[in-house]
């Protein structure tokens, strides 16, 4: 979440605390600043899964969202506009806004059947091929043969 705004601030207190309670402060991090991009990679492929919840379905994008399915990651997210899109043909997991046994039920899904996070990692990893800067310019390129 963007921790600039008051919302944010409260969501992130609440956060830590629930990581303090249920003694997981050595499993999870939380950044108060934006990540260089090569800190957020090298975060995202230390990661096993990609938790992306949000309190606002009108969100129409998400880079970070597209980069965890890039580096393989197997996602689950609220059913933001682009998420909905993004995880249709079983590139991973919706969960319900404002719905905490949804997320747990998810997550639970995908740490305790490895098979399941490897196919789910994988559609999602190729679906976002086509979205790499390297395709991106071949398809440009290909346009502009035939223009």
């Amino acid at each position: 979440t963007h921790s600039s705004n008051s919302q944010g601030k409260v969501y992130i207190a609440a956060l830590q605390s629930l990581v303090n309670k249920l003694h997981l402060n050595g499993t999870v991090r939380f950044w108060r600043e934006y990540l260089p991009y090569e800190r957020l990679m090298s975060v995202l492929q230390a990661a096993d899964v990609f938790i992306h919840p949000s309190n606002d379905p009108a969100i129409s994008s998400s880079g970070t969202l597209s980069m965890a399915m890039a580096c393989g990651l197997p996602p689950i997210a609220t059913p933001f506009y682009h998420a909905k899109d993004m995880l249709r043909g079983r590139r991973g997991f919706l969960m319900d806004f404002g719905n905490p046994a949804s997320f747990a039920a998810q997550a639970s899904r995908l740490v305790s059947d490895p098979i399941l996070r490897a196919n789910v990692s994988h559609r999602a990893s190729e679906y976002m091929r086509h979205a790499s800067w390297a395709e991106v310019g071949k398809q440009y390129a290909l346009l502009l043969q035939k223009a």
